[in-house]
């Protein structure tokens, strides 16, 4: 199955979908998808909207033919991460902390600027010493970058000043399309959403600030990611160790 049209046909017919049901999952007219089904330009929100309707497809597979049809399932969305994380706790109560486990090197954006190429980062994680410190936040170890947002192009899902909890990313094979990432794109560090295109060689880069323009790249020229996993507003109680 070399074409997109064929992918998105055969997973529908593994699922017995008809193309009626699946437009109307999806949020658009039938004779919208069968044009995008048969031709080879649709808008970047359409994968978006695919993704939102049929999260079990590997849009990655439905866009380049690359990884398999069906995906495991997902954790939160950026979302509804958003909006646990947010919530105030009347109670007082804060889980005890793991000083090792729970600890998240904080680095900013200015420092990640500095950083141009991908062995600049991995050096920077092999170093004894983090320039920023480290924030201790409970049940977020996973995550290896504490990230304060510079910028309005997330705006309004994330705005300026609120901090991103993050996960480096070096494999460009496991980018996730409709994420939201803080990328270096050859040397210049930009918060973007990221979809493909019918190129598997270029990437289209969607600011959530309508303002900003999209921005179709070689994915070459993206050195390294992080993947913000969760982004909070206000206080969440987090500690700072030097």
């Amino acid at each position: 199955m070399d074409k997109f049209g064929e992918r998105l046909e055969f997973f529908l017919a593994k699922e017995d979908i008809g193309i009626t049901s699946a437009a109307k999952k999806i949020g658009i007219p039938q004779t919208t998808l069968s044009s995008y089904k048969n031709g080879t330009k649709f808008p970047h929100d359409f994968i978006e909207k695919v993704e939102k309707a049929f999260p079990e497809l590997n849009t990655t597979w439905l866009v380049t033919g690359k990884g398999e049809m069906l995906v495991k399932q997902r954790g939160n969305t950026l979302h509804e991460d958003q909006e646990k994380y947010s919530k105030t706790d009347n109670s007082n109560k804060k889980p005890p902390l793991d000083l090792e486990a729970d600890k998240i090197p904080v680095i900013s954006m200015n420092r990640l600027a500095r950083l141009k190429k991908k062995e600049d980062i991995i050096k920077l994680y092999k170093s004894d010493e983090l320039p920023e410190g480290f924030a201790i936040v409970p049940e977020m170890g996973f995550c290896n970058a504490y990230i304060k947002m510079l910028g309005d192009t997330m705006h309004p899902t994330i705005k300026p000043g609120e901090e991103m909890f993050c996960e480096l990313q070096t494999d460009l094979r496991f980018i996730e399309f409709g994420v939201a990432y803080i990328i270096n794109v050859a040397g210049r560090i930009i918060a973007r959403r990221i979809y493909g295109t019918l190129d598997p060689t270029i990437v289209k880069l969607v600011a959530d600030n309508d303002e900003y323009p999209e921005m179709d790249i070689e994915k070459s020229l993206i050195e390294y990611l992080y993947v913000i996993h969760k982004f909070v507003r206000g206080d969440t109680g987090r500690q700072i160790a030097a």
